[in-house]
């Protein structure tokens, strides 16, 4: 499993790219809501990963609404869910994800199968990883890959 990439803003996305990457890669192919509420309150993506679970962890989204850590941890992981969603609307049939109930499940065998989805999932999440990531293909940079 590739580590959580650090957030500040636009959190859900950037995890969201995560859990495709995650997704398209894994043996089971689906990730549940649970691993990655438990996932982000272990990192201390959301809360602080010292507190006791069941305490209030005052104001994990800046909103001024006190939750316990993990409510806090599902509510993360239901935005997380919810920007997969919108980006299967978006994409339509071609988008490789789907939710079902607590799942993203991947809809195709392998990542094999999307190759263009897969090289832009890691070109994404790599990118993040590590800032000074440079891709040359064919003698552009992964920024130059889609521009005209």
């Amino acid at each position: 499993m590739v580590d959580l990439p650090d957030v500040n803003a636009q959190p859900f996305a950037h995890v969201a790219d995560w859990v495709e990457l995650e997704v398209l890669t894994a043996d089971s192919g689906a990730l549940a809501l649970a691993t990655l509420a438990d996932l982000a309150r272990e990192t201390g993506l959301v809360g602080d990963v010292h507190a006791d679970p069941g305490d209030p962890d005052i104001d994990p989204f800046g909103e001024g609404v006190e939750m316990a850590a993990d409510d806090a941890a599902m509510q993360f992981a239901e935005g997380v869910f919810t920007e997969i969603e919108a980006r299967a609307t978006r994409v339509g049939v071609a988008y490789p994800f789907l939710r079902r109930g607590e799942l993203i499940e991947r809809t195709v065998e392998s990542w094999h199968e999307v190759p263009c989805v897969a090289a832009l999932v890691l070109i994404g999440n790599l990118s993040r990883y590590a800032p000074n990531f440079e891709a040359t293909l064919v003698g552009m940079r992964h920024e130059q890959i889609f521009e005209r």
